[in-house]
Protein backbone atom coordinates (compact mmCIF):
# COMPACT_ATOMS: atom_id res chain seq x y z
CA UNK A 1 0.00 0.00 0.00
CA UNK A 2 1.14 3.50 -0.94
CA UNK A 3 2.11 6.52 0.84
CA UNK A 4 -0.82 9.52 0.13
CA UNK A 5 1.17 12.17 0.22
CA UNK A 6 -1.29 15.07 0.52
CA UNK A 7 -3.34 13.55 3.69
CA UNK A 8 0.09 13.28 5.70
CA UNK A 9 1.58 16.36 4.55
CA UNK A 10 -1.75 18.07 5.61
CA UNK A 11 -1.37 16.62 9.20
CA UNK A 12 2.23 18.13 9.38
CA UNK A 13 1.17 21.21 7.89
CA UNK A 14 -1.76 22.11 9.92
CA UNK A 15 0.11 20.99 13.30
CA UNK A 16 2.65 22.74 12.87
CA UNK A 17 1.13 25.82 11.54
CA UNK A 18 -1.21 25.76 15.11
CA UNK A 19 1.22 24.56 16.95
CA UNK A 20 -0.24 21.24 18.21
CA UNK A 21 1.79 18.33 19.45
CA UNK A 22 0.60 15.14 18.08
CA UNK A 23 1.97 11.26 18.31
CA UNK A 24 1.80 9.32 16.11
CA UNK A 25 2.96 9.13 12.49
CA UNK A 26 0.12 10.43 10.29
CA UNK A 27 -1.21 7.42 8.06
CA UNK A 28 1.21 4.71 6.32
CA UNK A 29 5.02 4.96 7.13
CA UNK A 30 6.66 5.80 3.67
CA UNK A 31 8.75 2.47 2.84
CA UNK A 32 11.51 4.46 1.05
CA UNK A 33 13.31 7.89 0.56
CA UNK A 34 11.20 8.92 -2.83
CA UNK A 35 7.77 8.40 -1.00
CA UNK A 36 8.84 10.46 2.31
CA UNK A 37 10.01 13.44 -0.09
CA UNK A 38 6.62 12.65 -2.00
CA UNK A 39 5.01 13.72 1.19
CA UNK A 40 7.71 16.56 2.09
CA UNK A 41 6.93 18.42 -1.13
CA UNK A 42 3.55 18.04 -0.79
CA UNK A 43 3.97 19.59 2.79
CA UNK A 44 5.93 22.17 1.21
CA UNK A 45 3.56 23.10 -1.84
CA UNK A 46 0.61 23.77 1.54
CA UNK A 47 3.08 25.62 3.10
CA UNK A 48 3.66 28.07 0.38
CA UNK A 49 6.42 30.25 1.78
CA UNK A 50 9.96 30.38 0.01
CA UNK A 51 12.43 27.82 0.51
CA UNK A 52 15.54 30.01 0.65
CA UNK A 53 17.83 26.96 2.33
CA UNK A 54 17.96 23.29 2.94
CA UNK A 55 18.97 21.22 6.30
CA UNK A 56 21.34 18.09 5.34
CA UNK A 57 20.37 15.41 8.26
CA UNK A 58 21.81 11.65 8.55
CA UNK A 59 21.08 8.39 7.85
CA UNK A 60 22.64 5.48 9.00
CA UNK A 61 22.64 1.89 9.56
CA UNK A 62 20.87 -0.44 8.13
CA UNK A 63 18.19 2.55 6.42
CA UNK A 64 21.83 3.96 5.05
CA UNK A 65 22.66 0.50 3.47
CA UNK A 66 19.50 -0.16 2.22
CA UNK A 67 18.76 2.96 0.45
CA UNK A 68 22.59 4.11 -0.51
CA UNK A 69 22.08 7.37 1.23
CA UNK A 70 23.54 8.56 3.87
CA UNK A 71 22.02 11.78 4.57
CA UNK A 72 18.85 12.74 4.04
CA UNK A 73 17.48 17.10 3.31
CA UNK A 74 14.93 19.44 4.66
CA UNK A 75 13.36 22.71 3.58
CA UNK A 76 14.30 26.25 5.91
CA UNK A 77 11.86 28.78 4.99
CA UNK A 78 12.23 32.62 4.44
CA UNK A 79 10.78 33.20 7.77
CA UNK A 80 12.32 30.25 10.12
CA UNK A 81 16.06 31.84 9.22
CA UNK A 82 16.12 33.88 12.69
CA UNK A 83 19.55 36.23 12.85
CA UNK A 84 21.55 36.13 16.27
CA UNK A 85 20.72 38.59 18.74
CA UNK A 86 23.15 40.60 20.65
CA UNK A 87 23.26 41.43 24.33
CA UNK A 88 20.62 38.66 24.68
CA UNK A 89 19.88 35.07 23.85
CA UNK A 90 17.92 34.19 20.62
CA UNK A 91 14.87 32.52 21.02
CA UNK A 92 15.02 28.90 20.22
CA UNK A 93 11.17 28.19 19.15
CA UNK A 94 9.89 24.80 20.12
CA UNK A 95 6.27 23.56 20.02
CA UNK A 96 4.54 22.27 23.18
CA UNK A 97 3.78 18.50 22.74
CA UNK A 98 6.15 18.21 19.94
CA UNK A 99 9.98 17.32 19.53
CA UNK A 100 12.58 19.64 19.68
CA UNK A 101 16.68 19.36 19.59
CA UNK A 102 19.54 21.49 19.01
CA UNK A 103 22.36 21.15 16.42
CA UNK A 104 25.75 23.11 16.18
CA UNK A 105 25.90 23.54 12.54
CA UNK A 106 28.31 24.97 9.73
CA UNK A 107 26.39 26.70 7.64
CA UNK A 108 26.90 27.40 4.11
CA UNK A 109 25.63 30.12 2.02
CA UNK A 110 26.47 29.40 -1.74
CA UNK A 111 26.00 30.50 -5.70
CA UNK A 112 23.16 29.27 -7.51
CA UNK A 113 25.08 25.85 -9.35
CA UNK A 114 23.10 24.96 -12.07
CA UNK A 115 21.52 22.01 -13.68
CA UNK A 116 24.26 19.22 -12.83
CA UNK A 117 23.15 16.46 -10.72
CA UNK A 118 27.02 15.15 -10.67
CA UNK A 119 28.73 17.25 -7.80
CA UNK A 120 31.94 16.08 -5.95
CA UNK A 121 32.63 17.89 -2.87
CA UNK A 122 35.99 19.28 -4.88
CA UNK A 123 33.81 20.62 -6.94
CA UNK A 124 31.67 22.68 -4.32
CA UNK A 125 34.24 24.60 -2.60
CA UNK A 126 33.94 27.31 -5.72
CA UNK A 127 30.33 27.39 -5.15
CA UNK A 128 30.64 28.68 -1.22
CA UNK A 129 29.89 32.42 -0.80
CA UNK A 130 30.52 32.19 2.94
CA UNK A 131 30.26 29.81 5.61
CA UNK A 132 28.58 30.58 9.00
CA UNK A 133 27.91 29.63 12.39
CA UNK A 134 25.07 28.48 13.07
CA UNK A 135 22.10 26.51 15.22
CA UNK A 136 19.53 24.42 13.03
CA UNK A 137 16.20 24.27 15.38
CA UNK A 138 15.43 20.51 14.77
CA UNK A 139 12.09 20.14 15.60
CA UNK A 140 8.22 18.92 14.69
CA UNK A 141 4.79 18.95 15.88
CA UNK A 142 5.10 14.77 15.93
CA UNK A 143 6.71 14.26 19.14
CA UNK A 144 7.99 10.65 17.89
CA UNK A 145 9.68 12.03 14.64
CA UNK A 146 13.05 11.06 16.03
CA UNK A 147 12.14 7.61 17.41
CA UNK A 148 10.45 6.67 13.85
CA UNK A 149 13.49 7.43 11.48
CA UNK A 150 15.00 9.59 8.37
CA UNK A 151 12.25 8.48 6.38
CA UNK A 152 9.34 10.21 9.22
CA UNK A 153 12.31 13.02 9.18
CA UNK A 154 12.00 13.48 5.75
CA UNK A 155 8.29 13.39 5.10
CA UNK A 156 7.59 16.07 7.95
CA UNK A 157 9.58 18.64 6.73
CA UNK A 158 13.00 16.82 7.42
CA UNK A 159 12.28 17.42 10.95
CA UNK A 160 13.59 21.40 10.94
CA UNK A 161 11.69 23.83 12.37
CA UNK A 162 14.08 27.00 11.45
CA UNK A 163 18.16 28.15 11.45
CA UNK A 164 19.97 30.68 13.63
CA UNK A 165 21.86 32.31 11.71
CA UNK A 166 25.54 33.10 13.44
CA UNK A 167 28.01 35.70 11.95
CA UNK A 168 30.64 34.82 9.00
CA UNK A 169 33.10 32.30 9.95
CA UNK A 170 36.59 32.94 8.15
CA UNK A 171 37.57 29.42 6.55
CA UNK A 172 40.26 27.91 5.23
CA UNK A 173 39.51 24.16 5.41
CA UNK A 174 35.78 23.75 6.64
CA UNK A 175 36.44 20.12 8.22
CA UNK A 176 38.68 21.64 11.12
CA UNK A 177 36.14 24.06 12.56
CA UNK A 178 35.96 22.96 15.82
CA UNK A 179 32.47 23.19 17.83
CA UNK A 180 31.62 22.68 21.52
CA UNK A 181 27.59 22.51 22.88
CA UNK A 182 26.67 23.02 26.08
CA UNK A 183 23.03 22.75 26.95
CA UNK A 184 21.44 23.69 30.57
CA UNK A 185 25.24 23.29 32.03
CA UNK A 186 25.97 19.42 30.21
CA UNK A 187 28.98 20.22 27.26
CA UNK A 188 29.10 18.37 23.95
CA UNK A 189 32.57 18.42 22.15
CA UNK A 190 34.41 19.90 20.83
CA UNK A 191 34.39 18.31 17.83
CA UNK A 192 35.07 19.41 13.98
CA UNK A 193 32.59 19.50 11.05
CA UNK A 194 34.84 17.06 9.27
CA UNK A 195 34.13 14.23 11.69
CA UNK A 196 30.87 13.73 9.66
CA UNK A 197 30.97 11.55 6.85
CA UNK A 198 33.01 13.26 4.18
CA UNK A 199 32.57 16.98 5.97
CA UNK A 200 30.92 20.36 5.01
CA UNK A 201 31.65 20.05 1.53
CA UNK A 202 30.49 16.50 0.57
CA UNK A 203 26.85 17.38 2.76
CA UNK A 204 26.40 20.40 -0.16
CA UNK A 205 27.73 18.08 -2.60
CA UNK A 206 25.02 15.44 -1.21
CA UNK A 207 22.13 18.36 -1.01
CA UNK A 208 22.51 19.75 -4.74
CA UNK A 209 22.24 15.95 -6.31
CA UNK A 210 19.43 15.17 -4.36
CA UNK A 211 17.88 18.52 -5.50
CA UNK A 212 18.78 18.02 -9.07
CA UNK A 213 16.98 14.80 -8.92
CA UNK A 214 14.06 16.10 -7.27
CA UNK A 215 13.67 18.81 -10.17
CA UNK A 216 14.51 21.47 -7.34
CA UNK A 217 15.79 25.13 -8.37
CA UNK A 218 18.49 25.71 -5.75
CA UNK A 219 18.74 29.94 -5.96
CA UNK A 220 21.37 32.27 -5.52
CA UNK A 221 22.49 32.43 -1.67
CA UNK A 222 21.32 29.52 -0.91
CA UNK A 223 21.71 28.37 2.81
CA UNK A 224 22.99 25.07 3.45
CA UNK A 225 22.88 24.10 6.98
CA UNK A 226 25.80 20.83 6.65
CA UNK A 227 25.00 18.63 9.88
CA UNK A 228 24.98 18.44 13.75
CA UNK A 229 29.12 18.95 14.47
CA UNK A 230 28.50 17.87 18.10
CA UNK A 231 25.14 15.72 17.50
CA UNK A 232 21.73 16.00 17.78
CA UNK A 233 20.49 16.77 21.04
CA UNK A 234 17.36 16.98 22.64
CA UNK A 235 16.22 20.22 24.48
CA UNK A 236 13.54 21.03 26.81
CA UNK A 237 11.74 24.71 27.35
CA UNK A 238 13.60 26.80 29.26
CA UNK A 239 16.76 25.08 29.01
CA UNK A 240 20.03 27.72 28.48
CA UNK A 241 22.27 26.57 25.10
CA UNK A 242 25.08 27.73 23.73
CA UNK A 243 27.46 26.53 20.77
CA UNK A 244 30.87 27.96 20.87
CA UNK A 245 32.60 27.47 17.26
CA UNK A 246 36.72 27.92 17.87
CA UNK A 247 37.97 29.78 18.69
CA UNK A 248 35.90 33.08 19.18
CA UNK A 249 31.88 33.24 17.90
CA UNK A 250 29.23 32.63 20.78
CA UNK A 251 25.96 31.68 19.85
CA UNK A 252 23.56 31.54 22.67
CA UNK A 253 20.11 30.50 22.95
CA UNK A 254 17.03 29.68 24.99
CA UNK A 255 14.59 27.09 24.33
CA UNK A 256 10.86 28.80 24.02
CA UNK A 257 7.65 27.89 23.10
CA UNK A 258 5.92 29.04 20.24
Amino acid sequence: MTVAPTEAARVFVLNRYNKVGFDEFPGIMPSNPDEAYAIQDAAIAEWNSPVVGWKVGRITGEMESRFGENRFLGPIFEEDVWPLELGAPTPFPMIRGGFAALEAELVARISAPGERDDWTAKDCASLVQAWHAGIEVAGSPLATINDLGPLASIAGFGNNMGLILGPEIAVSDPDTVEATTTIAGTTFGPRAAGMLPGGPLTAIAFALNRLARMSETVPEGCLISTGAVTGVHVVEEGQECRVQFAPDITLECVVTPL
